[in-house]
């Protein structure tokens, strides 16, 4: 808590595979509480302001500031974060009774609705074969994971149409800071040239080769090529 009377949080979420529904649950309605607060301080601030009396109910509501200040998480729990940021900033109303049709809510939508449509369920588009099309590298994976795909390509396309309408809460900070841990099961290939005077005449160096399974995504907003350039 600074001088400006301000909380500053970070929040970070575990992977939980299937159970990043309920992470994404609690976030949602984390952002819907925060934006209901946020409304009730402006009210009650304008009366203070213009000498009017406060109701019961509004003097018990602090007027402290809350800023998130990074949100972080490991698989499910980084999926959330991501869907959590991107829905700051677009006009995404909070669910309240289940719905099996598109809420607009890219969190809702995300986890709850998955890739279901019409034609089929998610689980059962994860048993088809047709990812083994014009793959020349094999098989990619035990499931068919074209519909993971397609959610994080409607989670875009819903953002796109909606970016306009909304603008940054007051409680996300402009220099919110997403970090997200990601395992690659093919791993991005180093090696260690161990290159010396007398290696130098061999016809391949020695070096030590791995993968790095284990990655870390930083996100940024206001990023600042210069000041952000060791981070």
């Amino acid at each position: 808590m600074d001088n400006d009377n301000t909380f500053h949080v970070g929040i970070t979420m575990a992977g939980a595979v299937s159970a990043g529904a309920f992470s994404a649950g609690f976030m949602d309605y984390l952002l819907e509480v925060m934006g209901l607060w946020e409304a009730h301080k402006e009210k009650i601030k304008y009366k203070i302001h213009a000498g009017e009396a406060l109701s019961e109910f509004e003097k018990k509501i602090p007027l402290h500031n809350v800023c998130i200040d990074a949100i972080g998480g490991a698989s499910a729990g980084g999926m959330v974060g991501v869907l959590a940021a991107l829905s700051t900033f677009v006009n995404s109303k909070p669910v309240k009774e289940p719905s099996d049709s598109r809420t607009g809510n890219i969190l809702y939508d995300s986890w709850v609705l998955l890739d279901d449509d019409s034609n089929d369920d998610t689980f059962i588009k994860m048993l088809r074969t047709d990812d083994f099309d014009n793959n020349k590298d094999g098989i990619p994976s035990l499931l068919n994971s074209t519909p993971i795909d397609q959610i994080a390509e409607r989670v875009f396309r819903d953002f796109a149409q909606g970016r306009t309408k909304w603008q940054r809460p007051s409680y996300i900070s402009e220099d919110l800071r997403v970090l997200v841990s990601l395992c690659s099961l093919r791993g991005v290939p180093f090696e260690l040239n161990f290159e010396t005077f007398i290696t130098s005449h061999f016809p391949h160096s020695p070096g030590h080769r791995m993968k790095e399974h284990m990655i870390v995504a930083h996100f940024k907003l206001k990023y600042d090529k210069e000041q952000d350039c060791d981070q």
